[in-house]
């Protein structure tokens, strides 16, 4: 036999050797429930890890604290946005900030309506137990306006930058900013 069809014989065996094992030994198919969808991994605690996941059945957010390694739930806690936001929004569009300082939870979310937005702001401590809705910034469209918007982002310290934008039909656009 010559050297190249040997090389070939071992390769495919090899081929399907490694093929066989892949689909036999080492994979495992996870089902993902639709219904609970994980959105954000925190992982910057030693002993523990946070899921937000957005649960489409009940239309809201949850955030579980997990142990490591072995990914058992510490404490489990609905953040009842459905309170705040009306059936007919897209959950899964909502823009947030999740964030963990000082061993408490920082949860902030946009109440989105035709005519108003409303930035809230949402404290989880060590137990798992959720503060109520604290109100960060409220903007409202008027008749001047053609265009109104709140963008919010985290900042040195663990401060939240929001920037008030308002475009008016006269070309004109207003800015304002918070921390």
């Amino acid at each position: 036999m010559s050297l190249i069809l040997k090389i070939l014989i071992i390769l495919a065996a090899n081929g399907f050797s490694f093929l066989f094992s892949q689909t036999l030994q080492f994979s495992r198919a996870f089902a993902i429930v639709p219904r609970n969808l994980p959105l954000v991994l925190l992982n910057n605690h030693p002993d523990y890890f946070l899921v937000l996941r957005y649960n489409k059945l009940a239309h809201d957010f949850t955030l579980e604290r997990r142990a490591k390694p072995s990914a058992e739930i510490i404490n489990f806690t609905s953040l009842k946005l459905n309170s705040i936001n009306a059936d007919w929004f897209n959950y899964s569009n909502l823009d947030y900030l999740l964030f963990e300082h000082s061993g408490k939870i920082y949860f902030v979310f946009e109440k989105v309506l035709p005519y108003q937005k409303t930035l809230f702001l949402k404290v989880i401590d060590t137990l798992g137990k959720s503060s109520e809705f604290i109100e960060l910034a409220h903007l409202v469209k008027d008749k001047s306006m053609i265009d109104f918007d709140l963008e919010f982002k985290r900042i040195l310290n663990d401060n939240i930058l929001i920037i008030n934008t308002s475009k008016y039909y006269n070309y004109s656009v207003k800015k304002q900013f918070h921390s």
